[in-house]
């Protein structure tokens, strides 16, 4: 999928959703570097653009933007809660004897180890991200028809894509705290999940769920890397879904930012048996690193332009016009976090956040 970086220098880009959260105004304009990944015939082109980093004019308190969390422009230390009641909501969910439908329409009886499979929606505003989703990218949602043994039959939805199946939505608001956990959470397929979650201690993770039977959908653990990103790991009862090339409004790829890739490599390698290929990155002493399973690409890892900041795994839609995805935002009651933005080298990126705040970015693919 990946063959070699494109090689370009740092943009500026502006932030154009206005906001005042903490002080801030997110209108003005910053320096950040964006990293670029390119594509073999098979595969996406990958970039990532910085963490905005301002200090607080009121309190003189270290902040930062993420565009992953639902609570846009926030101290560390309420981030930091995020991530903790986060964790506590997803070992809640655990402790219930669940049963969640697997995540393919089809029983493919094959497991891609490594590869990414499934996005879950973590949101505090169900039916806006609904009509969000839908509006934009066409996604239908629809209850399982099963007896979900938690919550009540809209606490979990399927998300589909003319019929395909690519995600799930959580209701969290059961949860009842102030603080915003709305994210998407990565989950990514393994062989042996009792393996694979008996490494992670061992390396310098963390297991916040041990391997839970979900019924159909196979058995799920959420853990951290040493950097303490979240994800989740899947062993599916009946295999994963097909690999084929990612359409239109589909994931297309998926990356960890972390503020060491080197330690972070060294525990995916162990947990999940990658192996590595690294890329230059034009102007920059640091890499673009591609994490490879059965010799195939599966996720990128690079430095975290934001030094100091929690990692987190980014997560890439593919689009065929971000600029009229973009357009469209603000009245679905998102925010553009950037703008649509042509590049040099072809394609054109955008990164929005849903009505609760989880973020996703736009990319369009193949190059042109």
């Amino acid at each position: 999928m990946l063959a070699e970086l494109c090689r370009q220098p740092g943009c500026s880009l502006r932030r154009t959703s206005p906001s005042s959260v903490n002080g801030f105004n997110s209108a003005q304009r910053h320096n950040v570097t964006i990293f670029s990944s390119p594509e073999r015939a098979k595969g996406p082109i990958n970039w990532a653009f910085s963490f905005l980093k301002k200090r607080n004019q009121r309190s003189n308190e270290v902040a930062f933007a993420s565009p992953f969390a639902g609570n846009q422009v926030a101290p560390l230390s309420k981030v930091k809660i995020q991530l903790l009641l986060l964790a506590a909501f997803i070992a809640g969910c655990a402790s219930v004897t669940a049963n969640l439908p697997p995540i393919t329409d089809e029983h493919t009886g094959a497991r891609y180890h490594g590869r990414i499979v499934w996005h879950d929606l973590l949101t505090s505003t169900p039916a806006e991200s609904r009509k969000f989703y839908g509006e934009l990218f066409g996604w239908q949602f629809e209850k399982p028809g099963i007896d979900l043994g938690f919550g009540d039959e809209s606490s979990y939805m399927l998300i589909r894509h003319n019929g395909n199946l690519i995600g799930g939505m959580v209701d969290v608001n059961a949860l009842n705290r102030d603080v915003n956990i709305s994210q998407w959470v990565t989950v990514m397929s393994v062989s042996d999940i009792n393996a694979a979650v008996g490494r992670v201690a061992a390396d310098g993770g963390e297991v916040l769920t041990q391997p839970t039977e979900l019924g159909s959908r196979g058995t799920l653990a959420v853990v951290a890397d040493p950097g303490r990103a979240l994800f989740a790991m899947l062993q599916t009862k009946d295999g994963d879904p097909a690999e084929q090339q990612p359409a239109h409004n589909e994931w297309l790829w998926n990356e960890l930012w972390t503020d060491d890739v080197d330690r972070a490599t060294t525990f995916y390698i162990d947990v999940v048996g990658f192996e590595t290929e690294d890329h230059p990155i034009e102007n920059s002493d640091h890499k673009y690193r591609v994490l490879k399973a059965d010799d195939k690409p599966r996720v990128g890892v690079l430095v975290n332009p934001f030094e100091g900041e929690l990692p987190v795994w980014v997560n890439y839609i593919r689009v065929e016009d971000p600029a009229a995805i973009t357009a469209r935002v603000n009245e679905l009651g998102g925010r553009i976090i950037v703008e649509a933005q042509p590049r040099s080298i072809g394609g054109t990126v955008a990164f929005i956040a849903g009505p609760s705040g989880a973020g996703v970015a736009l990319q369009t693919w193949p190059l042109k």
